[in-house]
């Protein structure tokens, strides 16, 4: 989380994130962009991140919601992973 915080993603899905931190009341980073969210947060029994991600397209869009947010995914898991 500490990483996350000193240097969070300018861009998710190729747009720019509008980052919030919700310290002091909880240790959960929010990234949001046009059509998306992602919220991040530690783990309260074992040592690894949880993100919860969220992307939002017009009904009846439902592959395109699904191959957004399999970029998404990708996108998050990299900025995340242990480095």
């Amino acid at each position: 989380m500490r990483r996350l915080r000193a240097e969070p993603p300018a861009t998710l899905l190729g747009r720019p994130v509008a980052v919030e931190d919700l310290l002091p009341d909880a240790d959960v980073l929010r990234w949001r962009v046009p059509g998306g969210r992602v919220v991040v947060r530690p783990s309260g029994t074992e040592p690894k991140l949880k993100a919860y991600l969220e992307v939002v397209e017009p009904r009846g869009a439902r592959e395109a919601a699904a191959d957004r947010l399999a970029a998404l995914r990708a996108e998050v898991e990299a900025i995340t992973a242990p480095r």
